[in-house]
């Protein structure tokens, strides 16, 4: 935001012209020494124009880093979020460079150093006290189940068990702790133990009652657990969610394929796929399956090929719509198919040769 406000982007978009008509003088001067003269004066130039221009650009990009956070401050203070959060994710972020980016000078560096960015932002918070005016965040603000649902589904398993375990153990009814059996629930799911996953989320929901992204993950793991009559259940009070409902419809058609209920499922995942095509790919997969099912055999190389071009893996994408060619009766079946197959040669001619 701090960025936006001060019109970084189209500043540097502006510095980048003048640096460039600056560079390309310097690389003419650099042409012109070089063709009167043989010792590598001409070559020089050309080099040192050349990093001034890198240079200039990337002391202007640490500049507007610190007016960023400078002016990020000045925003948090006017928010009902603490100023303080910034510093301690930039200690955060110190504490956890491995790789040593500290030690590369700051000249060749995009952003200041972050002890630098450190030191600057003690002495603008140094005495900082809240205004008694200052608004509360939103109670029904959701960042504890965001946080725990990140760890629970992407941190790395024995250190987030570890320490979520802890937290519990150490305050079994703290103000998160919904959120904590919530993040375990999902950490259990990843060590396939669904049963302690499902005890989790259930011990989650008696603190928030149909709270839709336990009831998601409580649908999701039951279908994982092999019991999709559960998951229809739990799926079916927040089909109408505005942030969860498309999701919960995906489980929901899982459920019902896993029943065996394939009207049910073609269907539901054609809806998934009339809305949101690129954020299910799997729903192409498992209408493949269906339609397999159903002996259709055309179609369902069909979906695979649109599926497998749909994760860029156009060489598998080919096979199964050069197979879906060999065995379609239906003209607009044909023709899109060949639509497609025309796409992928466009975008990727060499796997096509190959084929």
């Amino acid at each position: 935001i701090a960025h936006a406000a001060s019109r970084h982007v189209s500043e540097s978009i502006d510095r980048s012209k003048y640096i460039s008509i600056g560079s390309l003088a310097g690389l003419i001067a650099g042409a012109i020494i070089g063709s009167q003269s043989s010792d590598g004066a001409g070559a020089a130039v050309i080099t040192g124009t050349m990093a001034l221009s890198q240079t200039a650009m990337l002391a202007f990009t640490r500049e507007n880093e610190t007016e960023a956070d400078e002016k990020g401050i000045m925003f948090l203070k006017r928010s009902c979020f603490s100023p303080e959060g910034l510093l301690s994710g930039l200690m955060k972020i110190r504490a956890s460079d491995y790789r040593g980016v500290e030690g590369i000078p700051d000249y060749v560096k995009t952003h200041p150093g972050t002890g630098q960015r450190i030191g600057h932002v003690e002495t603008i918070l140094s005495g900082y006290v809240p205004s008694p005016k200052k608004i509360k965040c939103d109670e029904d603000f959701r960042f504890d189940m965001v946080k725990y649902r990140l760890l629970g589904l992407y941190a790395k398993i024995e250190p987030t068990f570890l320490k979520l375990t802890t937290q519990l153990e150490n305050d079994p009814s703290s103000a998160d702790a919904a959120a904590i059996h919530y993040g375990l629930g999902l950490i259990y799911a990843r060590k396939f133990m669904g049963k302690k996953a499902i005890l989790h989320l259930k011990k989650a929901l008696s603190i928030n009652i149909f709270d839709p992204m336990i009831l998601l993950e409580m649908g999701r793991i039951y279908l994982l657990n092999g019991e999709p009559e559960k998951a229809l259940n739990v799926l079916k009070g927040i089909e109408s969610d505005p942030v969860m409902g498309l999701m919960a419809t995906f489980h929901k058609a899982g459920a019902y394929l896993e029943l065996r209920n394939l009207s049910k499922a073609k269907k539901l995942f054609n809806t998934i796929i009339d809305k949101e095509p690129s954020l299910y790919p799997q729903a192409y997969f498992r209408l493949a399956n269906i339609l397999s099912l159903e002996k259709n055999a055309g179609l369902s190389h069909y979906y695979l090929g649109v599926y497998y071009s749909k994760i860029n893996n156009y060489k598998t994408a080919v096979v199964h719509l050069n197979k879906a060619l060999d065995t379609l009766k239906s003209e607009t079946d044909i023709k899109k198919t060949k639509k497609l197959l025309n796409r992928l040669t466009k975008q990727s001619p060499d796997t096509i040769k190959k084929e």
